[in-house]
Parts: C-alpha cells; structure tokens; sequence
C-alpha cells in the first residue's frame, strides 16, 4: 500500500482521545454535581446546631412594657389615696354635723336672748319694787320681824335668779359673735371677743356639752394659729388665756383697732351700753372715716355700721362735716358724767389728744 493506513483498534490504544460527549458533556455532569450537593445539604437534621452570630452583636432588648397597663405600684397608691379622701369626707361630714347641731342651738340661743332680756327686766322692776317695800316697812315699822325676814329672803332670791338670767343671755351672745367670727376667718375678732368677753363669762354659766365642745374647739384653735396663748397662771377676770406678742392690742396698732371694735359691739349689742359704745368711737382712732380696718371680715364691718347708724340715730353720736365722730348727749339729752375705759391700754402711738 502506497498510503498510511489508521490502525482500527479500540481507543487508548494508540494516540489519547478526547472525552467522549464534548463540552456538552462537561456542563451536564457539573449540573448534577450541584444538584447532589443540594439534596445533601437539604437533608441535613434540623437540629443541628445554629450557626452562631459573629463576637459584637446582641440581642434585640425586650419591649417595653405596655404603658396602659397599671403596675402594682400604681394600684397600691391609687388604694390608698382612695381610702384617704373617704377618711377625709366622713371628717368633714362628721364635723359639718356638729356645727349644724351647735348652730341650731345657737338660733335657739338667739331667738330666746330678747325672752331672756325681758325676764331680766321684769326682775329688776319686781327688785326694785321689792326693795322699796322693804323700806317702807322699815319705815312704818307695819310687819313683824319674821315678815321682813321673809321679804329679804325672797328680795335676794330674786337677785340670783337676775344674776343667773342675765349671765346666761351673755354667754349665749359672746358664744354667737364668737360663732360668727370664726365662721367669716376673722380670727382677730374672735380672739378678743374671747379674751375680753366670752371666756371670763365661760365659768358663770354651763353650757349645753354641744356648745362647750364647740367654744373649747374655737378657743383651741385660735391657740393654734398664733393669735392667742394658754397662761400659767390666771388674769385679771379669772381667764386663763391672752393674745399672743403678735395680736396683743397694746403692742399692736392693727390688732389694737380690732380689740375696740369688739369693745363697741360689745357695748351696743350685748350690754345696751350706748354712751359706752360712743365713747369707745369717738375717743379713738375710729372716729376718723379714713381708719383703715383692712384686717376686718365683712360681718363685724356691717355690725359696725349697723351700730354707728343706732348710735347717730339715738344722739349718742354726732358726725361732723368731715365724717368725724363725735360722743352725743343721748335720746335725754343730758348726757351722764361717765368716763368708760378701754380693758386694755392703747400703743402710745394711738393716743389721741382731742
């Protein structure tokens, strides 16, 4: 043979051949290669453990709690604060019941001072006609000793039961204004009110235990807030209790118009002492129209107009044409030669040389 002939033998036998199927081939076995891979890794046990996060990251913090939602703390306080206020309102419905009580009896109180006023000055004309026929009798010498005797016994009976009468009508208006006072804050004026007036009459006359408890409290609380002090050792008049350095109306000009404020009601509404009551006016610095009483409550302003329009009005008072007052000569026009005195001394900055 002219020509190479190729030798038919198996493959491999002679020069390399190349991969049977081609690129194509190539692609496809690396397809199933992944696809393997995959089922593996799908077949891995689920709980295997997690792959653990890189050193620096943290957890996510809880949330916070739900702000609608009470805690027990909040509970608690809102029990408590809710027990307090129903403590507070059965005090306060307590104590509005007892001064419902006392001011009824108050009213009662009032109601019967002019019955009272009367009983009084039906004794005083029955004394006075018993005591001029005692001395009538003594006179003519018409009855026994044993008669006049009985006259006399019967004569001081009746002067006790004046006396007694006529403290219990005082009691029952001091403890009024007393009532009054503390009822508009004007704690000034109830303080002189006890001071010069309701607790030296305190011991004279038993008070019902509702009206006793009720002067204790005021009185007490009067000594809380500063105006007044508990003494060691009892004044002038048997009290056992004064102003304290701040309100004492000899020290003090403000507290010093209050206590002859008092002094002129006092005189005009409760003893009937009208020449006292000017004298108290017109001798002081409430005589001038411009006195500043700034420190006043409304209710003791208007008995303290109520008593200069009385006094003008029965002449024991004058007003000049600048609004100055000035002591009358009364309804008799023959005005008694009486000096009343104030029961304190005035600063000496209140003076009045007139």
């Amino acid at each position: 043979m002219s020509e190479k002939e190729t030798p038919l033998g198996p493959p491999g036998e002679g020069e390399p051949a190349e991969k049977s199927g081609g690129p194509e081939r190539t692609i496809i076995d690396d397809i199933i290669e992944q696809g393997l891979a995959g089922q593996a890794e799908a077949a891995a046990p689920a709980d295997s453990p997690a792959q653990e996060d890189p050193p620096g990251r943290e957890e996510n913090p809880p949330p916070p709690p739900s702000k609608n939602k009470p805690s027990s703390v909040y509970l608690y306080l809102l029990v408590m604060f809710g027990a307090a206020f129903l403590m507070l309102l059965l005090a306060y419905f307590v104590q509005q019941r007892n001064r419902d009580a006392v001011q009824d009896d108050l009213e009662l109180l009032t109601a019967s001072r002019q019955e009272l006023l009367e009983q009084i000055k039906g004794l005083e004309e029955e004394n006075v006609q018993l005591q001029a026929d005692l001395n009538r009798e003594k006179t003519q010498g018409g009855k026994t000793e044993e008669e006049n005797q009985n006259l006399k016994e019967y004569l001081a009976s009746i002067q006790t039961q004046l006396t007694k009468e006529n403290n219990k009508a005082l009691a029952a208006s001091y403890l009024w204004y007393v009532d009054q006072f503390m009822r508009d804050r004007d704690y000034p004026m109830a303080a002189a009110a006890i001071v010069f007036s309701a607790d030296p009459y305190h011991g004279k006359y038993e008070r019902n235990p509702a009206q006793n408890q009720q002067y204790q409290s005021y009185r007490q609380e009067l000594i809380d807030r500063g105006y007044l002090q508990q003494l060691d050792h009892p004044r002038n008049g048997g009290t056992d209790i004064y102003f304290t350095d701040r309100w004492n109306p000899s020290q003090n000009v403000d507290a010093a118009k209050l206590s002859i404020l008092w002094c002129v009601l006092e005189a005009y509404f409760v003893q009937e002492y009208g020449q006292a009551a000017s004298q108290y006016l017109s001798n002081t610095v409430l005589a001038f129209p411009d006195t500043d009483l700034k420190q006043t409550g409304s209710f003791a302003l208007e008995q303290l107009q109520n008593a200069k329009d009385g006094l003008v009005e029965s002449k024991w008072l004058t007003v000049d044409g600048d609004g100055i007052l000035h002591e009358g000569f009364g309804p008799d026009g023959a005005k008694p030669d009486i000096l009343y005195n104030l029961p304190f001394e005035l600063p000496a900055q209140m003076i009045l040389y007139r």
